[in-house]
This record gives C-alpha cells, structure tokens and sequence, in this order.
C-alpha cells in the first residue's frame, strides 16, 4: 500500500487517509474503534472535520447481517458529507495466547474462510490475524483468487502479533507484495502478552524501522487513550503513547463513549508532533510554547 493509501480503522471503525491535504490536520491521522450499529452516528458527528474515509469490521463479532447493516449506515453517513468511505474486515483469526513459543497454527481457521466469502464481496481491504509465515499470506492469496475471479487482488493488512511475525515481518512483506497492496498494523496488546512488556518498545521500534524501509504503511494499535475514549479523561503516559504513534501512518483509537473527545484530542497531538518528527527522522523545529 503506498503512503498515499488510505489509513486504517475496531468492530467497526473509522480510517482517516492522507491521500487528500490537510493543511490543519495531523500527518498520522486515526483508526476508530466503534460497535455495531453506531458507526454512522459517529461518522456523522466527526467525520465533516475529521476526514475518516474507511471503516473496520471486526469479524471476531456479529455475523454478516449486522456486516450488511454497518455498511450500509456508514457509507449513508459518508455520503451524507460527499465522501467515500472504504471498507476493511478483519478476520477473526485463532484464538491462540502461548507466551515465547512458535507454533504451528494456522490462521485461517473454518471460520474465516466461510467470513471470506463476505470479505470478497463487500470489502476493500483485508485484516490478517495471527500470520506468521509468508506460507500464511500464500494461502490467504489463493483463498481470496478462488473468490475473486479475475478481479484485482485485496489488500492486505497484516496484524503481526507473535515473536515469530516479528521475525518474519521482511519475509511476509514481500510474499503479500508481490500480489497486492500490504499495510502493517503492530498488535501491541497481543504483541505484548507474548515478548513481554519489557520489550515491547523495542520491537515496536524494529518493526517501524523495518516498514519505513520497506515503504509499507504501519498502523499504530496499542490501545492508544483508552482511558480517554472510556473515562473521558486521557493519563500522561496515554498522551506520551499518542505521541509516539505519529511515527505510524495510522492510530487505532479503542472503542468507547468519548471517541470524538478522543479524535480531537489525538488530532492535536500528532499535528504538534507532526513538527518535530517524521516518520524516524526528527525535524528538528523551533520550540515554541
């Protein structure tokens, strides 16, 4: 996916791309979280300054009645502001947690791929969970080309959330390159649980560094202001992990009942530290208070 392409957005949840200008608005702009049938009520109330252009379906939830439904409210309210709103749907993928130990699991379990089937009707981009090998995105490839005879190849977004994905990160990158746009997301909470927290900072790092290089757009998902989105009110250490997302192309917000308050919020912060910092590069600009 090149930097031009649209960011990403949880159960169902709002991207902002940086394929327009944004003069006021931040580089990094942001994924929202957002249950079932309240999509569009949220759209409707960020999306005219906002600028979200993309909504996440989380299959892990609901079935494809309620799928139907959310795309339908979202895109009414992205039309309602003359804009386009992709769709991405995530695979619910295993539901496997074994800290510092690589397992042979596959990814797809019967589940996704009978979800596959409304993914290649009705979405725009593809989320993978739990790949760990570039066996696993061959597989997903050959799964989507069964469903989507001589159209173009999906998207892919990889959700790396194992040591073994972190690994194999250059390697997945290029096996899903060769055939369709690839994006990166870093499942900081999954990532976490497996490697530790303490390192979870530096593989962080290793994996920003290794997608920059790449040219491979990374979406920043570590439960960024949740107490924010839920509470209302953000904590010092919530606003300092916001900051560092600014070196992603994208931040997931969680899910809750201040994610405007926190779309705002997080709008600011990245646009300061859009100032200071791109990408891995420090700009070096003046200070100013």
């Amino acid at each position: 996916m090149a930097r031009a392409s649209p960011t990403y957005c949880q159960h169902s949840t709002l991207f902002l791309s940086r394929s327009r200008p944004r003069p006021a608005s931040a580089r990094c702009h942001h994924v929202l979280a957002r249950p079932r049938m309240h999509a569009a009520r949220v759209m409707q109330r960020s999306c005219a300054s906002k600028c979200p252009d993309c909504a996440r379906i989380n299959c892990a939830h609901d079935g494809p009645d309620v799928w139907r439904a959310i795309i339908r409210h979202v895109r009414s309210a992205a039309r309602a502001v003359g804009r386009r709103c992709r769709i991405l749907v995530d695979l619910a993928g295993p539901k496997v947690r074994v800290v510092s130990v690589s397992l042979a699991i596959a990814p797809l379990t019967p589940k996704d791929l009978a979800d596959l089937d409304f993914v290649a009707a009705h979405a725009d981009c593809v989320g993978y969970s739990f790949v760990q090998r570039p066996g696993d995105v061959v597989r997903l490839q050959r799964e989507l080309t069964r469903r989507r005879p001589g159209r173009p190849m999906l998207p892919v977004l990889l959700k790396v959330e194992t040591s073994l994905a972190v690994s194999n990160l250059s390697r997945l990158i290029v096996a899903a390159g060769r055939r369709q746009p690839v994006a990166v997301m870093i499942a900081g909470g999954d990532l976490a649980a497996e490697i530790g927290l303490a390192r979870l900072s530096e593989i962080q790092e290793q994996i920003l560094w290794i997608c920059e290089a790449a040219h491979v757009p990374v979406v920043w998902a570590t439960q960024v202001l949740e107490r924010l989105v839920k509470d209302g009110a953000a904590s010092r250490a919530e606003a300092t992990d916001a900051a560092m997302g600014q070196r992603a192309e994208c931040v997931m917000l969680s899910k809750g009942p201040h994610q405007v308050e926190a779309i705002s919020f997080l709008d600011e912060v990245l646009r300061r530290m859009d100032r200071h910092q791109h990408k891995q590069a420090a700009r070096l600009a003046a200070l100013s208070s």
